[in-house]
């Protein structure tokens, strides 16, 4: 990392929230090994996925097969996010096409370009709607 923020730095920052995702772990926590040594979550998560030892910090239980196919297509993804050269990491754009793929579309549900948030406040409630595809949002 340079610490000049460039196109692709959203990209890692998007790799690490996949990341927080699958393994339920905050960003910037340290994780223990077997050896003593403290490592970074996005290290231990990359040393995993490197060792295929997904299954090991999965904050839940795939039901089959299938359904750990797309969990790896979405860590695999998450991996690249994180490569350390931003001109090796994909686009945002590449990214959720793979998100919106039909691999990914059953561990996602609806289609992941579109998403509604609910925003409770004392006594109001605001909806908000948003595309990415489109870069636009309603309120």
């Amino acid at each position: 990392m340079t610490g000049n923020l460039i196109e692709k730095s959203d990209v890692y920052s998007f790799g690490v929230v996949l990341v927080e995702l699958l393994t339920g772990v905050k960003p910037g926590s340290h994780m223990t090994l077997a050896s003593n040594e403290n490592i970074n979550i996005v290290h231990y998560f990359l040393s995993s996925i490197e060792n295929n030892d997904l299954r090991q910090i999965l904050t839940f239980r795939v039901a089959d097969e299938s359904e750990m196919e797309e969990v790896e297509i979405v860590a695999e993804l998450a991996s690249e996010c994180l490569r350390s050269s931003g001109v090796k990491r994909p686009t945002m754009k590449r990214v959720s096409e793979e998100l919106d793929s039909e691999e990914t579309e059953h561990l996602l549900g609806e289609s992941s370009t579109h998403a509604t948030a609910v925003i409770a406040q004392p006594n109001t409630q605001t909806f908000e709607s948003f595309d990415i595809e489109n870069y636009s949002y309603n309120i």
